[in-house]
């Protein structure tokens, strides 16, 4: 075999053909953030952002589905790099990050590419450092004064119900108050967001189908056929 090998890349190069292994032939996926740029001033109260993505497929379809080859959605993270400071997931090159909590003076945005179930693909990690002087800021809400234990109940659909490929996922809430502007924010009494957990236990949401992002009261979600148990809880900014 050794022999056939050497003969098959001595015939190769006579033919000016260069054999590149599978392996070596799959370029890596990549990300470059275009703007804003490093030691940018930025002066509006949210952040446009605009990303390239090369040998990467953004997908909306299948974030928190099983994880595919080159297939997946960003993370963008403030001032640091864990999904307590996750702003949230994008599945778009071009999006806006919401400013409001945000105070004025230098920050670290930190870029990555994920898989379709959330696990940060480390060697595409970027940071891009800021001054942020809005010409308007606009302040976190005042954290609520209720005593009240937050709670979120799942209305729709019941247990057992059977449902389509996409479907809404209905809920009631009680003393909490969903806001995507302050998510991966220091965390505010009353406020925050929800998670909904598919076929999986509820602390393991680093690597599981966790679907963030789902913030009004009427989330749609799509899921393969089949017998699911689904889980819902409310969530703070930092996604505890």
């Amino acid at each position: 075999m050794r022999r056939f090998v050497t003969g098959l890349s001595a015939v190769a190069l006579s033919m000016g053909v260069v054999l590149v292994p599978h392996a070596f032939a799959q370029a890596k996926p990549s990300l470059t953030v275009l703007s804003p740029k490093a030691g940018e001033n930025v002066t509006s109260t949210d952040i446009p952002v605009s990303i390239q993505v090369s040998n990467f497929s953004l997908s909306s379809a299948d974030v928190g589905l099983p994880d595919k080859d080159g297939e997946g959605h960003i993370h963008v993270m403030l001032d640091g790099m864990n999904m307590g400071v996750l702003f949230n997931f994008y599945t778009s090159p071009t999006f806006t990050l919401p400013g409001q909590g945000m105070k004025p003076g230098q920050h670290t945005l930190t870029f990555d590419l994920a898989s379709n179930t959330h696990v940060d693909m480390e060697d595409t990690v970027t940071n891009v450092t800021i001054n942020y002087q809005p010409a308007t800021a606009k302040a976190a809400p005042q954290a609520s004064s209720s005593s009240g234990t937050p709670e979120v109940t799942v209305v729709w659909p019941p247990n057992g119900a059977t449902v389509g490929p996409l479907f809404t996922i209905q809920v009631s809430r009680n003393n909490f108050t969903p806001s995507f502007e302050l998510e991966g924010k220091p965390n505010l009494a009353g406020y925050g967001h929800y998670h909904v957990f598919v076929d999986m236990p509820m602390m393991s949401r680093r690597h599981g189908h966790d679907e963030h992002g789902r913030h009004d009261r009427n989330a749609r979600y799509g899921q393969h056929p089949g017998r699911s148990e689904g889980l819902a809880q409310r969530a703070a900014h930092d996604h505890r």
